[in-house]
């Protein structure tokens, strides 16, 4: 039995530097079979192919103007464009070569990591989970808020996810964190939103607005399709269902929210963190002399 390198070594020496495999194994110390088996093992080189032409080739130029001039302009459109120029072309022709001509020109999304200054920006989301009433399943929401920049995490309960849930679950998340922060960051919940407008600029709700002037906090939104934006309550989400909800059997409902602060308090104060030196979250976000935190043991 050889080793992976030692087959990789045996076909460089028979594919690339034309060694004949009873060369091979006298040089390795091999027997013959077992060179010829990893010869005979290797993948084909692979040769580089020139790409074929095509016949939209001279007119390469002069479709790239016409897609920076218009971005949303579609091949169906390109192909009527160039039957004074070309003649006339296959719809799957000017298909693929508009697609990979606007691959060429168009810059590629990029992901950048997320970074916030400590305690400026909350995120929040909302979660559900199946409960048992009465022999009945039934889905149970409960709110989630994130101070991102230090992996603490707040979870409240609700039987529904009406605008009274999400005020109130912003509010007790201000009160458990012990102050409010400069952004909060939702998704674009009917809750908060009343039209979604251009970019990220929302019509939020009456009432939602009139939240948001009784707190000094700004509001934002993910951008559509964009679940990123809110990544770490949305990882929270996943979190409190495998370790809370459905990490024990409960009784009841009300036994399982029982059992909610008392496991986000371990989550918080107890956890040791990795990327915060092995300390717990709540020890980064600074919190006054006489809270809760100088008392805990």
């Amino acid at each position: 039995m050889i080793t992976l390198s030692q087959g990789a070594e045996i076909c460089h020496l028979h594919v690339v530097e034309g060694v004949s495999k009873k060369a091979i194994a006298r040089r390795l110390q091999l027997d013959i079979k077992t060179a010829r088996r990893a010869v005979d093992r290797s993948p084909p080189p692979v040769r580089p192919t020139a790409g074929r032409a095509s016949g939209l080739d001279p007119c390469r130029e002069q479709i790239k103007q016409w897609l920076r001039e218009d971005q949303q302009l579609t091949a169906k459109r390109v192909r009527r464009l160039l039957l004074p120029l070309a003649g006339a072309v296959s719809p799957r022709t000017a298909r693929r070569y508009v697609a990979a001509l606007r691959r060429s020109i168009t810059p590629q999304e990029t992901l950048v990591h997320c970074g916030v200054l400590p305690s400026t920006t909350m995120e929040v989301d909302f979660g559900d989970s199946w409960v048992d009433i009465a022999g009945t399943p039934c889905k149970v929401k409960y709110l989630v808020a994130t101070l991102p920049q230090w992996s603490a995490y707040f979870a409240k309960a609700y039987p529904v996810a009406r605008l009274e849930s999400l005020l109130d679950g912003i509010e007790s998340a201000f009160r458990y964190f012990g102050d409010v922060v400069e952004r909060v960051v939702l998704d674009n919940t009917s809750l908060a939103v009343k039209e979604v407008l251009a970019d990220r600029d929302r019509l939020q709700t009456e009432a939602f607005e009139a939240f948001g002037g009784a707190y000094p906090f700004r509001a934002e939104f993910c951008a559509l399709a964009k679940g990123w934006d809110n990544g770490k309550a949305e990882r929270f989400i996943h979190t409190a269902l495998r370790k809370w909800a459905y990490a024990h059997a409960y009784n009841t409902s009300g036994q399982r929210a029982e059992h909610l602060l008392p496991w986000l308090h371990r989550y918080n104060w107890h956890r040791p963190h990795a990327s915060l030196t092995a300390r717990p979250p709540i020890s980064r976000i600074g919190l006054p002399g006489d809270n809760l935190l100088r008392y805990h043991s």
